[in-house]
């Protein structure tokens, strides 16, 4: 018993501080359980709109217009991964 509740202060056994923890668990369980529900049951219109933004990110990248400025990009990402790694 803590010294900061009374000798007589009696709690349940499950009020213990692992409940917290287990709490913040099924919590962040159910959060990522609705999040997953609400992917799946609208997949196609998920699966359309990250179709789309590939397409447009694909025609945007390859884009003559743009093309050093791309290549610095990639490059700054491949030194990135790299150190990383490192």
């Amino acid at each position: 018993m803590s010294a900061q509740y009374p000798q007589s202060a009696t709690f349940p056994p499950v009020l213990d501080v692992s409940f917290g923890i287990m709490m913040i668990s099924v919590l962040a369980l159910l959060i990522l359980l609705a999040s997953y529900w609400l992917i799946f049951s609208n997949l196609r219109a998920v699966l359309r709109d990250t179709y789309d933004v590939a397409v447009t990110a694909a025609v945007k990248f390859a884009s003559p217009d743009r093309a050093l400025s791309n290549l610095a990009l990639s490059a700054l990402w491949c030194l990135i991964f790299w150190l990383t790694f490192m």
